[in-house]
C-alpha cells in the first residue's frame, strides 16, 4: 500500500510506504466502508492544510478487490485504529486506516505524481486503485493551529463515585479525557477537580448522546449505571434501561466510531444467592434481582460484541466497592457510604438483616488500578474476558460496625430491620484470573481503606 499526500504543489507530493496491517493485527475494516466515511469527512482535513490523500491498493485484481469490497461489507467491520502520523503533517491525527490487506502484501511500486497521477487525479493502471480523502468526524477538532485532538478515553457515569474517580487518575496521568453523565444519580459536585476533562451531559439511553462521546475515542471505560438492587426491585423498567439500553447504545456507538477497547463495570450480583463460595468467575450465573439480571445482561452484550464484531471487550465483575465520592445521601447509596455518614452525625444506623451476611469490600484504588490495568493489557489476553475485581477477603456487616465505631466515635448501636428482597447473604472473590491477565494485586486493604473514607467524609462535613 501506498499513501500519496497532495499539498497542491506537484513538487511537494510525498510518498509514504506501509504494511497497514502492523496498525493492528486483527484489523478488518472494509474498502467500501472506508471509502464512505472519506466522502462523508473530507472537509476534517482540508483546514490542516493537506489538500488530499491518495491511497493506492495494488496488486488486487479487479474481481478480487469487488469480492474483498463485498465480503467486507456484509461483515461490516468499523474499527479503525488510531497512530500519530506527523510526516503527514496533520498534526496529531491519530489516524484511522486500520485494514484487512487482501493484496499480496508486496510494496516494490514507487509513486511519484508525474506517474501516477494525472492533473492531479489519479489515473487507471490495471490495478485497482482507490483515492480517499482521508478524515474522520470522529474527532474533537481544533482547528486553528492545524492540529487535531484526539479525545483518547471516554469515561461514562463520569459524575459517579468509580467514574470519576477514574477520570481523576487518568487525568493525573496527563491523559486526554472526555467524560458522560446524566446526573440521574451522578453529581455535579463531583466533577469539581476535573475541569480538565471534557464533559458531555447527557443521557446514555439516548443513541445520538452516545455517539457523540464516542467520537475519537480509542478506550471506554463503561461506569454508568443505576447501581442498586433495591431501586431495581422498584423500578426494573428504569434500570434495564439505563443498565441494558444503555450499554447496547454504548457498545454499537463505540463500533461505529472505530473505539478500541470497551472496558465494563460488571458486578458480583450476578452470582447470585449461591451458597459456593468463594465465587468464581466459571459459575453459572444467578441473578436475583432485576438489577443483577441488568448488569448481567451488559456482560453477554460485551462478549458478544467482542466475538461477532472483534471489538475489544473486558469485564471486570466489582465486588462492594467503596471510598470517597460515594454518595452517602440516598436511601439506594452503600451501606458503607450511608454508615459512615450517618455515624459521623451521630445518628441511628440500620443493618438489614442479622448483620451476620459478609462482603468482599473492595476500595476504590483498587478498582481504578484494576481498569487501568485493562485498558493497557494485550488483546489477546483479555479482550471478550470476564474476572473478578475485589480483594478476595470478607467481613461481616457486624464486623464492619465495629470498626466504623472506632473510627468515627460513634456510641450508639446498631438498630437491625428485615433483609432487602433481592440482598445476597455472602460474597467472597477468587481473583486468581485478574492476577493471571492483568497482573493484579489488591493495593489497600479493607482496614485502610475504611480508614481514608471515614476521613475524606469528615473532612466533607459527612456529605
Amino acid at each position: 500500500m501506498v499513501l500519496v499526500e497532495r499539498s497542491g504543489n506537484a513538487n511537494n507530493n510525498r510518498v509514504h510506504f506501509g504494511d497497514l496491517r502492523v496498525i493492528r493485527r486483527r484489523a478488518k475494516v472494509g474498502l467500501l466502508h472506508l471509502l464512505n466515511r472519506a466522502r462523508q469527512n473530507a472537509h476534517n482535513v482540508r483546514p490542516t492544510g493537506v489538500e488530499s490523500i491518495h491511497l493506492f491498493l495494488f496488486d488486487i485484481e479487479a474481481g478480487d478487490a469487488e469480492a474483498f469490497i463485498a465480503e467486507q461489507e456484509r461483515q461490516w467491520q468499523t474499527h479503525i485504529a488510531h497512530s500519530d502520523d506527523s510526516d503527514a503533517r496533520v498534526a496529531r491525527l491519530h489516524l484511522l486506516l486500520e485494514f484487512w490487506q487482501a493484496a499480496h502484501g508486496h510494496f516494490s511500486h514507487a509513486v511519484d505524481c508525474k506517474t501516477c497521477c494525472c492533473d492531479g487525479a489519479p489515473h487507471l493502471i490495471q490495478r485497482a486503485i482507490v483515492s480517499l480523502v482521508v478524515g474522520t468526524a470522529a474527532l474533537t477538532r481544533t482547528m486553528q493551529s492545524g492540529s487535531v485532538i484526539l479525545a483518547k478515553y471516554l469515561v461514562t457515569g463520569a459524575a459517579g463515585f468509580i467514574g470519576r474517580s477514574i477520570a481523576a487518575a487518568l487525568l493525573a496521568r496527563g491523559e486526554t479525557v472526555r467524560g458522560i453523565d446524566s446526573f440521574i444519580t451522578g453529581k455535579r459536585s463531583n466533577l469539581i477537580g476535573l475541569e480538565a476533562m471534557e464533559f458531555i451531559e447527557g443521557d446514555l439511553a439516548d443513541p445520538a448522546a452516545c455517539a457523540q462521546a464516542c467520537a475519537g475515542v480509542e478506550i471506554v471505560f463503561h461506569e454508568a449505571a443505576l447501581a442498586s438492587v433495591p431501586r431495581s426491585v422498584a423500578d426494573p423498567v428504569g434500570t434495564n434501561v439505563n443498565c441494558v439500553d444503555a450499554t447496547l447504545n454504548v457498545l454499537v456507538a463505540a463500533r461505529a466510531a472505530g473505539v478500541r477497547r470497551v472496558i465494563y463495570a460488571g458486578s458480583s450480583s450476578a452470582y447470585g444467592d449461591a451458597p459456593t463460595l468463594p465465587k468464581r468467575e466459571d459459575m453459572l450465573p444467578n441473578p436475583i434481582s432485576p438489577y443483577a439480571a441488568a448488569k448481567l445482561a451488559g456482560e453477554h452484550y460485551m462478549r458478544v460484541f467482542a466475538r461477532v464484531y472483534g471489538l475489544e471487550t473486558v469485564v471486570l465483575r466489582y465486588f462492594n466497592v467503596f471510598g470517597p465520592y460515594q454518595d452517602p445521601t440516598s436511601h439506594y447509596s452503600g451501606v458503607l457510604a450511608i454508615f459512615c455518614r450517618r455515624m459521623l452525625a451521630g445518628e441511628q444506623t440500620t443493618i438489614y438483616g442479622d448483620g451476620g451476611q459478609s462482603r468482599d469490600f473492595t476500595y476504590i484504588d483498587n478498582v481504578v488500578y484494576a481498569n487501568l490495568l485493562a485498558a493497557a493489557a494485550p488483546a489477546e489476553k483479555v479482550s471478550g474476558q470476564m474476572m473478578n475485581l475485589a480483594t478476595a477477603t470478607r467481613i461481616t456487616l457486624n464486623e464492619t460496625f465495629e470498626i466504623l465505631r472506632e473510627l468515627t466515635g460513634y456510641s450508639g448501636k446498631p438498630e437491625y430491620a428485615p433483609a432487602r428482597a433481592g440482598d445476597i447473604r455472602d460474597s467472597l472473590a477468587d481473583i486468581d484470573l485478574a492476577r493471571e491477565l492483568l497482573g493484579y494485586e489488591p493495593q489497600v486493604d479493607f482496614r485502610e481503606g475504611l480508614r481514608r473514607t471515614v476521613e475524606w467524609y469528615r473532612s466533607c462535613g459527612g456529605a
